[in-house]
């Protein structure tokens, strides 16, 4: 029975997911028995000299999130941020994180990051997502980026999870979509709980700081 309300619970998402297509991004519930795991506090255990999120670290929906999915035959939902880089010098992307508050069917995500202005600059790295909580990758073969970048969160078929979002002061950099993994549809008044590390290219790592709107969790 438990499983057969699964392919059900299933079942509706995917629906939800072929209207959202046009529409709103798709969103998951916690379905019934799931745990909700709250943001981890600390540094990033992956190499990060230069921080920039633009969420706050709290999510403001605990329990639904903008679905991250892949169902198979078509039926997929990603999600992504563009970040840009400090003016006038290149920069290395060094690593990329994300936050769910729960996941439900566990699985492989590839995490890539290309550079907007130039998408064949472009690295990935997988992980095995198995529960809630905050994720991290590393790029072991970074890119160098002079201009924004995108980091999208793009699950392997039979991955289900959600992404943490925070609503306080969007700055209109996160994206979703139901066709490749690219930011094709903005997601508006919302910032995604992801964020990304980057360092000077063939300089010296520097300490975490700030610039423009950017909000960072790790001071």
């Amino acid at each position: 029975m438990k499983a057969l309300l699964g392919g059900f619970f299933a079942l509706a998402c995917v629906v939800a997911l072929a209207g959202a297509v046009s529409a709103d991004p798709g969103r998951t519930d916690l379905p019934e028995g799931g745990v909700i795991v709250p943001p981890g506090e600390g540094d990033p255990r992956v190499p990060c000299d230069m921080l920039i999120r633009y969420d706050d670290g709290t999510d403001d929906s605990p329990g639904s999130g903008p679905t991250l999915a892949d169902f198979g035959g078509g039926s997929v939902q990603y999600l992504g941020v563009i970040f840009s880089v400090p003016a006038g010098a290149s920069y290395e992307v060094q690593s990329a994180s994300w936050y769910s508050d729960f996941w439900v069917w566990p699985g492989q995500v590839n995490v890539t990051a290309y550079e907007i202005s130039n998408p064949a600059n472009t690295t990935t790295a997988s992980i095995n997502v198995t529960d809630g909580g905050t994720w991290e990758v590393e790029f072991l073969t970074p890119i160098c980026v002079s201009s924004d970048y995108v980091v999208m969160l793009c699950p392997v078929q039979g991955v289900w999870g959600v992404v943490g979002e925070d609503f306080s002061a969007p700055d209109n950099r996160s994206y979703w979509t139901s066709t490749t993994c690219d930011p094709v549809n903005s997601a508006g008044g919302v910032d995604y709980m992801i964020w990304s590390c980057i360092t000077p290219c063939g300089g010296t790592p520097t300490e975490p700081t700030s610039w423009g709107s950017i909000k960072q969790l790790y001071n």
